[in-house]
């Protein structure tokens, strides 16, 4: 009896919310990224900053991350970021280490140094100190960059503090392989021309306070990302039935 109601009650949630349902049997979104990047033999290097490898930590978790897993360079300081990545002195000085221009830089450097198939880069503003008006705390670049040059960037302002803000972005980008590998990663590409570009942080700061703000309750929900790209994809089979 207890069984059954449990089964019923899990069978309601995801008929309710079929879109926030990723997992039925208790497989995280760490195994499930990790599944898919296995059979779809996706080598995969990535380049950290303000995550400060919890990323790299989530992506080798489950068992067996060698398969499909390259390395990781968590580049703190510009000088790390120039020797280890690659990412250019003049671009620090005139970007600043928080910028998408440095996040992609940093993603070319994984994917050249790595040998990846796909390389994925963070960098952002942590806190609780070192934000400011045009950048302030929270605001976190995002890159991910395949081997023929398709990429996807995005930047935002995450409200919450110091931890919220890394594990917030580290679940956002595991959702977002998990669609975009299931997707296939040619798919990538569709992606980024139809996924709404996150308001950047001039136009954001605001951002820092979600109980004002339903834009920011939206960017804490990593289901509104793959929820997102599920609909590029429904799009895409309209355009291209066969």
């Amino acid at each position: 009896e207890t069984e059954a109601t449990a089964m019923a009650v899990r069978d309601g949630l995801q008929r309710r919310h079929p879109s926030e349902t990723f997992s039925l049997d208790g497989e995280t979104i760490d195994e499930q990224v990790a599944q898919l990047l296995r059979e779809k033999e996706v080598k995969l290097g990535l380049a950290e900053s303000c995550s400060g490898g919890m990323l790299a930590a989530r992506i080798t978790n489950p068992p067996g991350a060698s398969d499909y897993f390259l390395g990781s360079v968590v580049s703190y300081s510009y000088a790390a970021k120039e020797e280890l990545l690659g990412v250019p002195e003049a671009l620090l000085d005139e970007k600043g280490a928080v910028s998408p221009e440095v996040a992609e830089a940093m993603a070319k450097g994984a994917l050249e140094r790595f040998g990846a198939d796909v390389a994925v880069a963070i960098t952002g503003i942590a806190g609780p100190g070192g934000g400011a008006e045009e950048k302030p705390v929270g605001y976190v670049c995002f890159h991910a960059m395949l081997a023929d040059g398709t990429a996807i960037a995005r930047d935002a302002v995450i409200p919450g503090g110091r931890d919220d803000i890394r594990e917030r972005w580290a679940l956002v980008a595991m959702h977002a392989w998990s669609q975009w590998t299931s997707l296939g990663l040619a798919f990538v590409g569709f992606v980024l021309a139809v996924l709404p570009r996150a308001a950047g942080p001039a136009e954001s700061a605001e951002l820092s306070q979600p109980a004002h703000s339903p834009i920011a309750r939206l960017l804490r929900w990593p289901v509104f990302w793959a929820g997102l790209a599920l609909l590029a994809y429904i799009a895409l089979q309209a355009f291209n039935p066969a």
